[in-house]
């Protein structure tokens, strides 16, 4: 669903792709810019330019359980295009390097 400030969804689906096992974020996305345990849920923070994406697991799950993508500022409505495709840049980036 559309949330005020972004994008909140369960599904793991929107473009995003079958990136969100745990094992596997390095690889995708390089060092989180975020990481917090809180309880048995474990957030890694993505931030970019445009947008921010936290990605939710249960600590003993390897699964994308929850995800959050939002604006860095709260000036406007978040543009999940621009969101997504600064997402995927940052995977070639990691790819080329």
């Amino acid at each position: 669903f559309q949330a005020e400030d972004g994008i909140r969804d369960s599904s793991t689906s929107r473009g995003l792709g079958d990136v969100y096992k745990r094992q596997n974020m390095k690889l995708f996305f390089g060092e989180s810019d975020y990481t917090r345990k809180h309880g048995k849920i474990l957030t890694y923070q993505y931030r970019f330019d445009k947008c921010v994406l936290d990605l939710f697991f249960n600590e003993n799950s390897n699964k994308l359980i929850f995800y959050d993508m939002r604006k860095r500022d709260y000036d406007g409505s978040l543009s999940i295009k621009k969101c997504l495709l600064e997402v995927n840049l940052r995977k070639i980036r990691l790819y080329k390097s």
